[in-house]
């Protein structure tokens, strides 16, 4: 099969811009898993203005919709699912344009003054970061009307500047990727919502980011004018006006988790009176305690995830597992509000406080796994070549073109065949890498060493979060907002979704434990794997329209995992508990721990109990050939999940009828009914059919592949060489 190079790097047909406008680039998720080479970038421009930055985008977006092209929004890709692209994609990756959003950010400006909007808010760019957003809203100081009463929250102890309920915990993301995908933080109001109560000052707004949008810019198809345009969608207010669009309220529910469907330019987002918090960490609490299963004489046990929740209302634990009962430390982390500093706590003045002791653990970790053991000097010598191998890794990952063929047999990584894949030429020293990280893998499993890192994290993390002087931090909520920086290890995740009571929060955290363990041990003790490393677990409010000053009930995202829906009144749901289980990418037995694990996920929590969602930004719908977002039964689960699915899925099909913001698996997830699924399953038909039209143009650089083949095969011969002369050195 001749190589395509030549015709992937050759100018699109009918740009409007010039060929240095583009630049060529690997797409990668966060955890390397999707890698997608040879796709084309189209950064706007950033020295001008917002409205020039624009135009050029919709500029694209038209010549894309007349040439046959896709277009997807990209930011700085921290992301776990294949929204944006994915590996089906590799085969016409010429035919999608990125567009760089992370360089529109020309917009900010805070609204006090309550005359257009009845909140205060915030208009900002999508490529805003939400680090910086968050840092400039604290610094913004208040005016008198913004803390008179009718502020958002009228229990607020008041701070400088503004802030957000929740957010992510994470600095480097934009704010239109948070959005995309229903972004959260850990927050709820300790109080109870009672009946009839106004949610907007009496215990709501704890729901996702999304929830917070009072104004979208995004772009859509004007079928006036037969192209696409930028639209302005906003938000239903409390009391109907004489002359309301009630479609135009829908579209913006639907937008609010748009799932990269459209583009979003800017936002208006309400904002609140920052808060003054005390964060606090806790290393001295044992799994047995904080994962208590609750009995009815002693509903929320001493020392439980259920009694920091009562308490302060911001939770988020994480647990370190190791193989050994008993040895797990977890760190549990509260935020709650004080209005006065603490003797004890240390004041905070910036953000990613925890930055200083989140990163030397990876390495530090995987060295004290190597000689963590009573093993001998061979065994020691044999694991320092595997950590050599793992330095290699990232380059793997870089160059090694990925087998996507369904009979491709893997010898130990996924997407890491041992045999080169047909078409590409795999050099010498990528296949000694590449068998250096497979026997990394192996040995992390086969000598139950990967939960031993974890162990080894969690003593380093007590130790230097004590000596940091991190564990008992006072300050400005928007401090402790953004709490880590992107030198976090690079794992790979699921992400759930709980719906429930409040009250039930323990039972249903000891529930998800107790199958967590059952999985592992099964894997365990059937096929030797130990791919558990680490959980995460939080807790946040639900989405209601009521829940921002002044805007209607009805007026609530449809998308997010965090959407209100009518079974939450009838069986009292009133929160989210969010749960997340870390592993090492493309260890062994990875996908399918996670695929078992979903799966009995699903046959225990049910209604009237609880209700398991999906998290958009994480893995989901596994098997255990494909790994996430492969399941034709699991993406039917997450879609039955959501009430409002097909109505948004409808209004974006209204809005984009020339399919150009797609990829291969929306076209496969965002589908109106199940008889769809059958044909969806076709990965590759939707390519087919859009890009076989315009291919004819790119037909006569497919002769160019075959000299990059020859370059490439003289430069692994050097390579070899070379690598040959140090190792026999």
């Amino acid at each position: 099969m001749p190589s395509t190079k030549g015709a992937l790097r050759r100018h699109p047909v009918g740009f409007p811009f010039s060929p240095d406008r583009l630049r060529w680039k690997t797409f990668e998720n966060w955890c390397s898993e999707i890698i997608v080479p040879n796709v084309p970038v189209f950064s706007p421009t950033t020295t001008a203005t917002a409205a020039v930055a624009v135009d050029e985008i919709v500029r694209v977006c038209n010549w894309a919709a007349s040439c046959g092209y896709w277009v997807r929004p990209s930011g700085v890709n921290h992301g776990w699912s294949p929204f944006v692209l994915g590996p089906d994609d590799r085969p016409h990756a010429h035919r999608i344009v990125l567009i760089d959003m992370s360089g529109l950010t020309h917009d900010f400006e805070v609204d006090q003054s309550r005359a257009e909007f009845p909140c205060p808010v915030v208009r900002c760019s999508s490529g805003v970061l939400l680090c910086d957003l968050i840092r400039r809203l604290q610094a913004t100081p208040l005016k008198a009307a913004g803390t008179a009463a009718g502020t958002a929250d009228k229990t607020s102890t008041a701070a400088t500047g503004f802030s957000f309920p929740n957010t992510p915990s994470l600095a480097s993301l934009t704010v239109g990727g948070v959005l995309a995908v229903g972004g959260h933080g850990t927050s709820l109001d300790p109080r109870p919502v009672m009946p009839g109560a106004d949610v907007a000052t009496e215990g709501g707004g704890h729901g996702c980011l999304s929830n917070r949008i009072v104004e979208m810019t995004i772009i859509a198809y004007d079928p006036a004018e037969g192209q696409y345009r930028p639209k302005t969608l906003r938000r239903r207010r409390r009391a109907p006006a004489a002359t309301g669009d009630e479609d135009e309220d829908d579209e913006l529910r639907a937008y609010m988790c748009c799932l990269g469907r459209t583009i979003i330019l800017h936002v208006v987002l309400a904002i609140e009176p920052s808060r003054l918090i005390r964060g606090r960490s806790y290393f001295h609490l044992t799994e047995s305690q904080v994962f208590a299963e609750p009995t009815a004489a002693d509903p929320v046990p001493k020392g439980s995830f259920q009694e920091y929740f009562n308490r302060t209302g911001r939770v988020d634990i994480i647990w370190f597992n190791h193989v050994d009962p008993g040895k797990n430390v977890p760190w549990l982390r509260t935020m709650e509000d004080c209005s006065e500093r603490p003797r004890e706590s240390v004041e905070v003045t910036h953000q990613l406080n925890y930055r200083k002791v989140q990163s030397p653990s990876f390495f530090t970790s995987l060295f004290s796994m190597a000689v963590g053991y009573p093993v001998g000097k061979a065994q020691l010598k044999d694991d320092m070549e595997l950590l050599q191998g793992a330095v290699w890794s990232k380059l793997c990952a870089f160059a090694i073109h990925r087998k996507t063929d369904t009979d491709a047999k893997g010898d130990s990584l996924r997407g890491c065949p041992q045999e080169p894949p047909r078409g590409y030429l795999l050099t010498g020293p990528l296949m000694l890498f590449q068998r250096c990280v497979t026997r990394l893998t192996r040995a992390l499993n086969a000598q139950k060493r990967m939960p031993a890192i974890a162990t080894t994290m969690a003593a380093e993390n007590a130790k230097l979060y004590a000596r940091e002087k991190v564990t008992d931090l006072w300050g400005p909520s928007g401090h402790h907002l953004i709490a880590f920086d992107t030198q976090t290890m690079r794992l790979t995740t699921n992400g759930y979704g709980l719906l429930m009571q409040r009250d039930h929060v323990q039972r249903a955290l000891a529930m998800f434990v107790s199958v967590l363990r059952r999985v592992t041990r099964q894997l365990a003790e059937s096929k030797g794997w130990h791919p558990f490393m680490i959980m995460d677990a939080r807790v946040s409010g639900l989405d209601r329209g009521g829940d921002i000053p002044g805007m209607a009930p009805s007026s609530a995202p449809l998308l997010t995992a965090t959407a209100w829906e009518p079974d939450c009144a009838s069986n009292g749901w009133d929160c989210v508990l969010w749960v997340n289980v870390l592993s090492l990418p493309r260890a062994l037995g990875v996908n399918e721990f996670y695929a078992e694990l979903e799966g009995e996920l699903r046959k225990t929590y049910r209604a009237p109990f609880a209700k398991l969602r999906v998290e958009y930004s994480k893995g989901w719908a596994y098997t255990a050939e494909g790994g996430p977002q492969t399941d034709a039964e699991g993406l039917q689960f997450a879609r039955n999940q959501l009430p409002g699915f097909r109505h948004a899925v409808r209004i974006f099909d209204k809005n984009d009828p020339k399919d150009i913001f797609q990829c291969e698996f929306l076209k496969r997830f965002c589908i109106l009914n199940d008889e769809h699924v059958a044909g969806a399953a076709d990965v590759s038909s939707f390519s087919r059919a859009r890009i076989g039209r315009f291919d004819e143009n790119d037909a006569g650089a497919e002769s160019n592949g075959w000299m990059s083949v020859g370059w490439w095969a003289a430069l692994g011969i050097l390579l070899c060489l070379l690598m040959l002369r140090l190792f026999t050195s």
